[in-house]
């Protein structure tokens, strides 16, 4: 349950990095934003982005856990 409404996060955060054209906030340093893990002094973009990239890492993060458990059962 916690994994699908963690994706459905993803799935509206991912919305909005579209509707305010964050997708370039972070650079192209993908997974880093411009090549630091935490960036320093971000503008807004850079936040929307940068929070966007860190809900998803967690949302793929349960969804192996939760596709582990199910092989393993």
């Amino acid at each position: 349950m916690l994994t699908t409404i963690i994706v459905l996060f993803v799935l509206l955060q991912g919305a909005v990095v579209t509707k305010t054209g964050s997708g370039q906030g972070c650079g192209t340093t993908w997974p880093l934003c411009f090549g630091k893990v935490i960036p320093y002094n971000p503008t807004l973009e850079t936040i929307i982005e940068y929070t966007h990239r860190l809900i998803s890492s967690v949302a793929g993060i349960l969804v192996l856990i939760t596709d582990l458990n199910l092989i393993c059962t």
